[in-house]
Parts: structure tokens; sequence; C-alpha cells
């Protein structure tokens, strides 16, 4: 699923956090969107919000990141579209 046949769009909050090392140099069209502005004010208010709420549990667990990340989308998405 990594050469040049292929064709992704990702439409995420972190991007950044997906390693993409193997896509690099394959020719695969990739496009990426950032839904919100991580430099506005209300959205950092929101998350420094949501990290005063936000669990610190075993970081071991694999699922508890997945879990944060469906939370605050669908925090936001509830936020955005109110």
């Amino acid at each position: 699923m990594n050469d040049y046949k292929y064709h992704y769009l990702f439409t995420t909050f972190d991007i950044e956090s997906f390693n993409m090392e193997d896509f690099k140099y394959n020719f695969v069209n990739m496009t990426a969107f950032r839904i919100v502005d991580l430099e506005d004010l209300s959205v950092k208010e929101i998350l420094k919000d949501m990290e005063r709420f936000q669990t610190h549990g075993s970081s071991s667990a694999p699922n508890n990141r997945t879990r944060s990340i469906e939370v605050s989308h669908i925090f936001l998405f509830i936020y955005l579209f109110r």
C-alpha cells in the first residue's frame, strides 16, 4: 500500500504524530488537512481544559492514546457545530 498507485486523504487533528517514513520515497499521493487552528485562543483554552481532566493512568496501555484522541475529536466537533 505504499506505491505510486495509492492516494490517501487524511483529516485529523494530529497528522504530525503519524510515522510517514515508509511512504516518503515511494511517490504515494498523500494529502492532509488540519481541521482546527491550534493557534486559535479558544482552541488553546479547550485543549488546556482537556489536559486538566485527562487521566494520568498507565502510559503502557495501548488504547489510552486512542481513546483520548477519540474523546477530543467528539468534544471539538460538538464545540465547532454548536
